[in-house]
C-alpha cells in the first residue's frame, strides 16, 4: 500500500486503504497530499486523515474547506466533524459567509456536530438562507441552508425567533 501511495496510480485508493488500517506512521505523509495539484488526491487524503482519527491532523484538513472542488470541500467538512475539530471551529465559520449555499449548509452541520454552540448567532443569521444544499446518503436530498440551521439551533435548545 505504502509504494502504490508514493508511486502514483491507485494513490488515493492506497492513502484510504492506510486510513481504514490505522497506520498512524504514515500520517504526516498523507497529510501533505492534501496540497497536491490533483482535487481527487486531496479528497483521498482529507478521507485517509479522518480514518486515521488523529485530531492533530485536523490543521492539514482546514485548508481544503476553501478548495477549488467542491467534493473536496465536502470531505473536509466531513473529516473535521468525524475528527472533532473544535479547534477549527474559526476556520469553519468563516465559512458560513461563502457564496455557496452547498459550503454553507455544510458548514452549519459541521458546527452542529462540533457543538459549537458559540456561533449560534452565526447561525441564526441563516435561518432565512434559502439556498439549496445536497446531501448525498446512498440517495441525492436536497434540503436548504435555513433547514440545518433551525435543526442545529434546536438541538442547541435555541427557541426559533
Amino acid at each position: 500500500l505504502v509504494r502504490f501511495m508514493r508511486e502514483g496510480e491507485h494513490r488515493d485508493e492506497a492513502m484510504i486503504a492506510l486510513g481504514s488500517l490505522g497506520a498512524r506512521q504514515y500520517g504526516p505523509e498523507i497529510a501533505s497530499y492534501t496540497k497536491h495539484e490533483w482535487w481527487h488526491i486531496r479528497l483521498a487524503a482529507a478521507e485517509a486523515l479522518a480514518r486515521l482519527g488523529e485530531k492533530g491532523h485536523a490543521q492539514a484538513i482546514a485548508p481544503l474547506l476553501q478548495d477549488e472542488s467542491l467534493d473536496v470541500r465536502r470531505t473536509a467538512f466531513d473529516a473535521l466533524a468525524r475528527l472533532g475539530a473544535r479547534d477549527c471551529i474559526g476556520a469553519i465559520r468563516e465559512r458560513l459567509q461563502d457564496s455557496s449555499a452547498e459550503v454553507r449548509g455544510r458548514a452549519v452541520r459541521t458546527l452542529s456536530r462540533l457543538d459549537a454552540r458559540e456561533c449560534r448567532d452565526d447561525i441564526a443569521a441563516l435561518l432565512h438562507d434559502d439556498g439549496p444544499v445536497e446531501i448525498d446518503k446512498g440517495h441525492v436530498v436536497e434540503s436548504r441552508v435555513s433547514d440545518f440551521a433551525r435543526e442545529a439551533l434546536k438541538a442547541w435548545g435555541v427557541p426559533p425567533p
